[in-house]
């Protein structure tokens, strides 16, 4: 039970996600995000953070309101990329992490009572897959926030002479939760807020109009309101395999007689994340073939030719080297003979190389 001041203001600060089972490496690509929910800034100085592997030294530093905090395993940052994805954000602490696929926890717990103020486990039966970040709420893809990371709201007031709608507060971010509006590749919806009222106490319609395309803005209210009260409106635009570059989006606010617009500037970051969908199993009787195929998919938004490095000795791959499209995928076929002696089932990752 939490009973003391300082473990009460402790709350807001929770594990929002931990990445255990990496596609890449288990030594270097493991990380746990921090993020302070609450509405006050929370010094690490009265934290502890604690796994099943030991306790994790924290740095005496403060997050402040819906800011997040980013420990990676040593490695993290390595050009040669330890990390699945490179696009990912870099660490704010480095530190040396053991998080078990199975069976473990992490907390954060008050340091002068040593209560528990946020705890997040995982065990044989509720855990992620390989490639998933864990949190709270079960498995998801694998998206970080670091320090620098923030949602941007930009605050845009739009009034024409003769009486559109007004636009304020324009926000934008991503399901990739990248920093602000530069939106990752492997982004796949840009969720727009923005409060639009008419004061004319006209009716009016609003679109979200991005990459050529418009989508219309919901209200976000249970009850109907005029046209003249302020109200949220919300829009989700689906986007897929966008090139590398500068974009506008715009939200037009049109009463019929005239139009107000709000303009966005949007940079997509050039990512070359591409991913396997698993290891390869064979199972069966030893001295049989068996087969089994697993999925390279390029997730970013650039061509990428693929490689097969690895595949367990003594099986047969095809193909072992192709070229993806953004957003392409490739199945990869393998045979083997299960070897004399095994128990039946073989196991291994394939390792790619992409270029």
């Amino acid at each position: 039970m939490v009973t003391s001041l300082t473990a009460i203001a402790l709350l807001g600060l929770v594990i929002t996600g931990t990445y255990y089972d990496p596609l890449l490496s288990e030594t270097g690509g493991e990380a746990i995000q921090l993020e302070n929910l609450g509405n006050t800034a929370i010094s690490f100085a009265d934290a502890t953070l604690i796994t099943k592997s030991g306790a994790i030294n924290l740095p005496r530093t403060t997050i402040p309101p819906g800011g997040a905090f980013l420990i990676t395993d040593s490695g993290w940052s390595d050009p040669a990329g330890l990390r699945d994805n490179l696009s990912w954000p870099g660490a704010d602490l480095e530190t040396p992490l053991s998080l078990a696929n199975t069976a473990s926890w992490i907390e954060i717990r008050d340091r002068a009572s040593n209560e528990t103020t946020s705890r997040l486990e995982w065990n044989s039966t509720v855990k992620a897959r390989e490639g998933k970040l864990f949190t709270p709420q079960g498995e998801t893809n694998a998206v970080f926030r670091n320090s620098s990371s923030a949602v941007t709201t930009i605050p845009v007031t739009i009034i024409i002479a003769n009486g559109p709608p007004i636009i304020v507060n324009v926000t934008v971010t991503d399901d990739a939760s990248s920093p602000g509006i530069q939106l990752m590749s492997y982004a796949r919806t840009i969720h727009v807020e923005a409060t639009i009222h008419e004061p004319n106490g006209e009716s009016f319609s609003a679109v979200a109009r991005f990459d050529g395309r418009d989508t219309e803005f919901v209200q976000q209210s249970e009850n109907p309101l005029s046209a003249s009260t302020p109200a949220v409106f919300t829009a989700d635009i689906a986007v897929s395999a966008l090139a590398p570059g500068d974009y506008t989006l715009s939200i037009l606010a049109s009463d019929g007689a005239a139009t107000a617009t709000s303009n966005v500037h949007i940079t997509v970051l050039a990512s070359s994340s591409v991913s396997v969908s698993g290891p390869l199993r064979f199972s069966g009787v030893p001295g049989t073939p068996v087969g089994d195929v697993v999925t390279i998919t390029n997730q970013g938004n650039t061509e990428r030719t693929v490689t097969v490095q690895h595949v367990p000795v003594g099986a047969t791959c095809t193909p072992l080297s192709f070229t993806l499209a953004p957003g392409e995928a490739q199945a990869l076929a393998c045979s083997l003979v299960i070897p004399a002696g095994q128990p039946g089932e073989v196991r291994e990752r394939v390792t790619i190389l992409t270029q």
